[in-house]
């Protein structure tokens, strides 16, 4: 037996990739534009220098990455 909720669960899944094919694909350059206008704030107060660095780190490195392939 289903449940309803799995039921529900399933067809946002296809739903949601239905949504993704619909909208395709952002080029390198929308996505640094979309980013370059979003609000720049302080990190919480959890977030110390040394995990925004990594995490900066590693959104540069992906970027890097993603760079080499278009």
């Amino acid at each position: 037996m289903i449940i309803k909720s799995e039921i529900d669960r399933a067809q946002q899944h296809q739903e949601f990739g239905e949504l993704l094919a619909q909208l395709g694909q952002a080029s390198t350059s929308q996505i640094e534009a979309t980013l370059s206008k979003r609000e720049q704030v302080e990190p919480e107060s959890e977030l110390t220098p040394e995990i925004v660095n990594q995490f900066q780190q590693l959104l540069q490195n992906k970027s890097s990455s993603i760079e080499t392939k278009d």
